[in-house]
Formats: C-alpha cells, structure tokens, sequence
C-alpha cells in the first residue's frame, strides 16, 4: 500500500509542476485538460490485491475524469456514465474538430456547454480482461444505477446484480425471484452488446517479442503480467 501511496504522490507532485507552469507562463488561451486513467486498482477488496482486469467491481471500471477548460467556466460535478471511448470524440468536438470516423466512442461535449446531462444516459458494456483467473470470465452491463455481472461459469461464480445507488460498495447482490424483470432486462441488455457467446477459454499466447529483464520488473508492478512463465523462455533479456 505505501508503494501505491508513493505513486500518487510522485504523480501529484510533477502534475502539480505543469499546472504551475502553465499558470506561469500565462497562456492567452489556457488548454483544455483532461485527467483520467486506464483503469481503477482493487486495494484487497474481495481478497484481491492490488490488481486489475479480472473482476467487474466498483475497483477497478470506475475511474476517475477530472475537466479543466477556461478559468471561467463554471465548476460541477456531473453524474452520469462517461467510457474511455468518449474522450477522443469529445475534445474533438469541444475544440470543433471533424470527429473520427467510424468511432465508437461519443461526445459528451454538451455537458460542458448546455449542462444536458442526458447524454451521460446510456448502458456501459463491462467485459473482464485476466487470462491469469480465466475461471472468473465475465461480462455485464451498468444500467441506470444498476450493474450486471454475467460470469461464464456459474459453478465456480454465481452472477450477481447490485443497486450502485443503495450500495455503492457491492456487498450484496439483489440476484433474486423478486427481481427476476430486473435481471432479464439486465441480461437482455448485455447480449445486445456481445452477440457471440462465451468461447472456451484459450491459454495465452507466449510472446515471441524481446524484452529487457528491467522491463519484465516494470510490467510486473503494473499487473499486466503476474510472473516470467506468461512469457516464453526466450522471450527475456
């Protein structure tokens, strides 16, 4: 945890160095910025340390997205459903760019500029990412102020309904006869998202790139590999 700690204090320290000089310099047209991050951390909730990508939890979808446009445009604090998608086509928009072709993603732009918060009103799909705890495969779907978690296997992990609202925490699953409309629509709702099933689980490939064994320590700590044996034998300088 001290580790962790440290890492936001390093970044907060050299952020906070670029705000200063960006108002030192006194720009006549100060920029638009945009902070957010890949990914959330589970801080060993639900007996799961400090990783990402396997689990479907308030953890590790919610991120944060901290706007600063003009000095004098108002703050706010926006409720709503906002994806990493959306931030390319929004500061397009919001810099009145052409937006990108064939984008997934859409612009949330109006929040800013007219306060229409309905724009934020839409499903958020959720797929997990881990080849590590393949076992726990899930996708689901946030709707409203519920999340859907819809586990491939549910023997090993019941899927499981909460109220963001009520209990923002996720520690007790509503996934029960009394809401049986609930959880069909929350079920329809996230296969109109994934249209193929389930495919059996694949182990990953080993890679075939070069990498520094520097690099191995580097990416150890960010959680995108758990140890050497994802990678092939040769694979590590």
């Amino acid at each position: 945890m001290a580790a962790y700690d440290g890492e936001i204090r390093y970044w907060d320290t050299h952020f906070g160095n670029l705000m200063r000089y960006i108002e030192d310099i006194d720009l006549k047209h100060p920029p638009a910025i945009f902070i957010t991050s890949d990914h959330g951390e589970s801080m060993t909730e639900r007996n799961y340390y400090f990783e990402h990508g396997a689990f479907l939890y308030e953890g590790t979808v919610r991120i944060p997205l901290m706007v600063r446009l003009e000095r004098d445009h108002p703050p706010g604090i926006f409720p709503g459903h906002v994806r990493l998608m959306d931030l390319s086509p929004t500061v397009l928009d919001y810099l009145q760019l052409p937006p990108l072709e064939n984008a997934d993603g859409k612009s949330f732009n109006d929040v800013f500029c007219t306060n229409d918060q309905d724009v934020l009103d839409f499903d958020v799909p959720l797929q997990s990412c881990s080849p590590a705890l393949h076992m726990y495969r899930s996708r689901g779907v946030i709707s409203g102020s519920h999340k859907f978690i819809d586990y491939a296997d549910d023997e090993i992990q019941a899927d499981e309904v909460f109220d963001r609202k009520k209990d923002p925490g996720e520690t007790r699953s509503i996934l029960n006869i009394e809401n049986g409309t609930l959880i069909r629509d929350l079920h329809a709702r996230t296969s109109a998202f994934f249209e193929q099933d389930y495919v059996p689980h694949r182990e990953p490939r080993k890679s075939r790139q070069i990498i520094r064994s520097d690099a191995v320590e580097v990416l150890k700590t960010l959680g995108y590999i758990d140890d050497e044996s994802e990678l092939a034998p040769d694979a590590i300088r």
